[in-house]
């Protein structure tokens, strides 16, 4: 849930960062698209996508570590995921007794 959260907000930069690809892009390819809109759609995708996509995958790589460094760090300090208890662990301390058998002497 926490990797979720994190996600969440660092979809933010990348959205605006791939928004101002697609931007500068298109201000400087607007010469070779076709003056008709039935086009758009291939424009998009043979012009645009793959020059935007270079940037993006480099982007992604830097924004990896930095989330789980996040995550980590959150954790570290308490606020994170909280450790389970394992079954056993929890059945031995709600058994009131000592935890090792006792074997006759």
């Amino acid at each position: 849930m926490l990797f979720v959260a994190l996600g969440l907000v660092q979809w933010l930069t990348y959205g605006a960062h791939r928004r101002g690809q697609v931007l500068s892009l298109n201000t400087r390819l607007s010469s070779r698209r076709p003056a008709l809109a039935r086009a758009t759609g291939r424009f998009v995708f043979r012009h645009i996508v793959p020059n935007t996509l270079g940037p993006v995958i480099v982007y992604t790589t830097l924004t990896v570590p930095a989330v789980i460094l996040q995550e980590a760090f959150l954790t570290f300090s308490g606020l994170g995921v909280q450790p389970r208890t394992p079954r056993g662990a929890r059945s031995s301390r709600t058994a009131g007794g000592c935890s090792r058998s006792s074997r006759g002497s």
